[in-house]
């Protein structure tokens, strides 16, 4: 099913709401990711740059080039809605939209590279290979398994390993894209 920017915000704060009474320990958690912010812009933002952010580029500056990225390019945010609708529809253990947003470090990686594609195509390489660099972090040993700032992703993408998408690759999968399950079998 897709949904709207609009709808999809409105069903996770309701989500996070639920989550919120029903297990008091994570509360907090859902407010600062969910419940503490007015749109779904604002809330991705937040949580990308928490992930992000490091003791020379704090989380805050992050946060404010995704903000200034999903106002500039609605093509970015919207592909956002679309993996989380995907995961949504199609993975049997996603059982709630807020889900693939705060738990799936392989949908919020796809997020922050289409940050980074962004700043790539306005120019702002460094800032964009630094990014790059953030979402592959310490768990990758090979420059190869880093998906490029320049390469392109397809939206409503699920996926449970890294893409493994790099610069010069093509995709063709009419924005309906599933990453295979270690076995090589798709959802």
């Amino acid at each position: 099913m897709n949904l709207s920017v609009a709808q999809l915000w409105a069903a996770m704060q309701e989500e996070a709401k639920a989550f919120g009474r029903n297990e008091p320990v994570l509360a907090s958690f859902y407010h600062a990711s969910i419940l503490n912010h007015g749109s779904f812009s604002a809330a991705l933002s937040f949580h990308i740059a928490s992930r992000l952010g490091c003791d020379s580029v704090p989380a805050m500056l992050i946060r404010d080039v995704a903000s200034e990225a999903y106002a500039a390019d609605p093509e970015v945010l919207a592909a956002a809605v679309a993996d989380i609708c995907a995961h949504y529809d199609r993975d049997p253990a996603c059982d709630h939209y807020g889900m693939p947003f705060l738990y799936f470090k392989g949908f919020q990686a796809i997020q922050a590279h289409r940050i980074a594609h962004w700043l790539w195509q306005q120019g702002r390489e460094s800032l964009s290979l630094f990014l790059q660099n953030r979402i592959a972090g310490p768990a990758h040993s090979s420059q190869n398994d880093e998906p490029h700032a320049d390469a392109v992703t397809v939206h409503a993408l699920e996926h449970d390993q890294n893409p493994r998408v790099k610069k010069g690759d093509k995709a063709d999968y009419k924005n309906r894209a599933t990453q295979p399950l270690a076995s090589g079998e798709y959802f």
